[in-house]
């Protein structure tokens, strides 16, 4: 083989390389998309179903609901049309879900959130942890009479972003938490999958539970945008 030939034959490798890494990239976008767009369906079906609750109390507080919820749902909307924004936003977002769902949930609801200095401005997925958070409402380890504490907490490790989202039971347990902790879920596969579509590997989402407590961990590489 001359050495021209080696170097054509080399570059038509390097070309198909490069092509099949393009198509690969694109597909894996294409499925973060769909990954993105299925929330918006589910998230919207649920946060309706917590509105019905509220329809036999007075209308200035269905008026204000609807309000809180509209916002939200127009918040949720701008954030799937990008691939991914900072921890911050994301949080917001979060925050604004529990504070309608708190307006509803007879027994009550608690709520905190902490972030780790320099971790507000990370970068993280689009509506990744929304899914998380209603899971942690809807499906968490009480029943009607105990009341229900929801912890987001964001940190660094290293050279990853650890985002840590747990619900305790306080007062009535329930079987329900139990049953939805397996980590099978619509919302905690479509982390799972996000997370491989979107970091092919370098991230990963575990479950643990204990009696009267669930808690998820995300963890995905720390990144910030470039000024």
């Amino acid at each position: 083989m001359t050495e021209a030939t080696f170097e054509q034959l080399a570059g038509e490798l390097a070309s198909e390389r490069q092509r099949r890494e393009r198509a690969e990239a694109a597909a894996s976008e294409e499925r973060a998309r769909a990954l993105r767009a299925q929330l918006n369906p589910h998230f919207l079906f649920n946060a309706l179903t917590g509105l019905v609750a509220t329809l036999d109390v007075r209308a200035a507080a269905q008026r204000d609901h609807v309000l809180r919820l509209s916002e939200l749902l127009r918040e949720t909307l701008r954030a799937s049309e990008h691939a991914e924004h900072e921890v911050c936003e994301e949080l917001a977002l979060a925050c604004a879900y529990l504070r309608i769902e708190e307006r509803h949930r007879a027994a009550g609801l608690d709520w905190n959130v902490r972030v780790a200095p320099g971790c507000e401005s990370a970068l993280i997925p689009s509506l990744l942890l929304l899914p998380l958070v209603e899971n942690a409402t809807t499906h968490g380890s009480c029943n009607a009479g105990g009341r229900l504490n929801v912890e987001i907490v964001a940190g660094r490790h290293g050279r990853h972003l650890v985002v840590r989202l747990a619900n305790t039971c306080v007062g009535e347990r329930s079987s329900v938490g139990q049953r939805s902790s397996a980590g099978t879920g619509l919302g905690l596969r479509n982390v799972r999958d996000r997370l491989a579509a979107h970091f092919r590997g370098a991230a990963a989402l575990s479950v643990q539970r204990s009696e009267g407590r669930f808690e998820v961990a995300v963890e995905l590489p720390y990144l910030k945008r470039v000024a």
